[in-house]
């Protein structure tokens, strides 16, 4: 063989061009399979992690519903589906009921939609709003909550929880909650 041909077989100190693209196209698949698990799993994180927050606001919600419709004895609708007027026993000895209002209603006239209950004497006594990440939606047809008196002894729930920024979170992200449930007054008699 002639020398330079031997020179040439024993230089392996360097790639060759095939080699160098080879590697380049391996990392390169391999960088966007890890990149778009990173970016998925961070997506499904966001997503989940505001749905556990308006799970968490639902029922704090729900809750106050409940607990302050667990004394009442008699339920009717209000002036519209939003509001229920119900009857509690009195803590007045002299008085034997008194009743009371609750309503979705907004806090102002721009503000968010929150949970209002009034009184006897028409005060408020209660207000629970949802934190600012959250609203409930009214007045959107089949997706609106309220407060129904199906009878003059039960109430249907119907809550509909939304992102403030849906309008400009991706649809992958966006979270809709609908809470709906039915509760029975009880009558202690």
């Amino acid at each position: 063989m002639p020398p330079a041909v031997r020179s040439v077989g024993k230089d392996e100190r360097g790639l060759t061009l095939i080699e160098l693209l080879t590697g380049l196209m391996l990392f390169g698949m391999i960088a966007a399979i890890l990149y778009s698990f990173l970016f998925m799993g961070a997506s499904m994180y966001r997503k989940i992690s505001v749905e556990t927050q308006l799970r968490n606001q639902a029922d704090a919600l729900y809750g106050l519903i409940v607990t302050e419709l667990k004394d009442a004895v008699y339920v009717k609708q209000g002036k519209d589906s939003q509001e229920i007027v119900y009857v509690k026993r009195s803590a007045d000895p002299k008085v034997y009921v008194d009743t009371y209002r609750m309503a979705i209603e907004r806090e102002g006239e721009n503000g968010p939609y929150g949970l209002s209950v009034y009184g006897p004497d028409g005060t408020l006594v209660r207000r629970f709003d949802l934190a600012s990440r959250f609203v409930l939606k009214v007045g959107d047809p089949g997706m609106s909550s309220g407060l129904i008196a199906m009878q003059q002894n039960m109430v249907k729930i119907l809550l509909v929880f939304d992102r403030a920024d849906a309008d400009r979170v991706p649809a992958a992200e966006r979270s809709v909650m609908r809470l709906e449930s039915t509760i029975p007054l009880f009558r202690m008699e």
